[in-house]
């Protein structure tokens, strides 16, 4: 997976199956919708990254770790979930990254 300085223009809408879970009207949520998360990540089923569930049933209870998760989004990482590296996101920045990992945090674990 590349990162493109070219913005893409996506749109999940909340019916998507992907989306399930996340918290309507947060903020994070829509910017979720509209970024390339969904291709590596969804809120039930694994893919190429984790789900959205079992990052919040990691990292429910560390509020704490949110300025770091979010600085991962932002650069990028591996070695965490496996040894699929996650791609940095520098179209995004702090702010936007915590509202997504807010919003991530919100999952039901079920």
């Amino acid at each position: 997976m590349t990162y493109s300085e070219t913005p893409q223009e996506i749109e999940a809408p909340a019916s998507d199956p992907r989306m399930i879970g996340l918290p309507e009207e947060h903020p994070g949520t829509q910017l979720i919708a509209g970024t390339t998360c969904l291709a590596c990540h969804t809120t039930t089923q694994k893919s190429i990254g984790p789900t959205y569930r079992e990052v919040a049933k990691k990292y429910k209870n560390k509020p704490e770790l949110i300025e770091e998760l979010a600085e991962k989004i932002l650069k990028g990482g591996v070695g965490v979930w496996g040894e699929q590296p996650m791609p940095p996101h520098p179209q995004h920045n702090i702010e936007e990254t915590q509202q997504m990992i807010e919003a991530i945090l919100k999952v039901p674990a079920k």
